[in-house]
């Protein structure tokens, strides 16, 4: 798995940490936006380096599920394509098509808005 699949986060959504953020979304990224608390996943890269990321969301996009995902210590949202092996065990590919990826992005914008405004 890669981590050039970044999308700089421009969703005014919540997602404080303890730091600050530069990332324009108007969130506040402490993983209590939106009035619930996000899960945290760690990533494992073929290097073996590990990143601790807050899940923003679990979406489907065409019949596909996907993820955004808000790695600690960044400012931008990460997507992929997202499969449940079980409960405790997921599946991440990344997405390497543009336009698929700019489907996933407009997407998950679309769907925080949506979400900001019934709020």
């Amino acid at each position: 798995m890669s981590k050039d699949k970044k999308h700089e986060c421009n969703c005014n959504h919540d997602h404080d940490q303890q730091h600050e953020h530069e990332c324009e979304c108007n969130h506040d990224h402490e993983g209590d936006c939106c009035n619930h608390q996000h899960d945290k996943i760690k990533l494992t890269f073929d290097d073996d380096e590990t990143l601790e990321c807050l899940v923003i969301g679990i979406f489907d996009v065409e019949d596909k599920e996907y993820i955004a995902l808000l790695p600690e210590d960044e400012d931008e949202v990460v997507f992929y394509r997202y499969a449940a092996i079980n409960e405790e065990e997921v599946d991440l590919t990344d997405i390497d098509d543009d336009d698929e990826l700019e489907l996933v992005y407009q997407t998950f914008l679309t769907l925080i808005e949506q979400e900001e405004s019934e709020e």
